[in-house]
């Protein structure tokens, strides 16, 4: 079955982030001169955050569906064939 193409992706913004991982960075506030958090001892003006690990989350979910990919993509190119078929009797 090669030659068909199918694209997966996540519709969350920070989904890259948790994939890819990120590096150690800093974080500021946007919108307010602190940031403050519930368990925060007290505003801050900036945090340094250590980064994340990726997480490749996409490639295992395709990984475990991939049983279901292959039989969508057959019944799906059984019914390219039968429209080809019905079409070139018609000619």
């Amino acid at each position: 079955m090669s030659g068909l193409t199918l694209r997966w992706f996540p519709t969350a913004s920070y989904a890259p982030y948790v994939e890819f991982g990120t590096r150690p960075h800093d974080i500021f506030p946007t919108d307010k001169k602190a940031l403050y958090w519930p368990g925060a001892a007290h505003p801050v003006k900036s945090v340094h955050h250590p980064g994340t690990k990726p997480n490749d989350f996409m490639g295992r979910i395709v990984e475990a569906a991939q049983g279901d990919i292959n039989v969508q993509f057959g019944a799906a190119l059984q019914q390219i064939v039968a429209a080809i078929a019905d079409q070139s009797k018609g000619v």
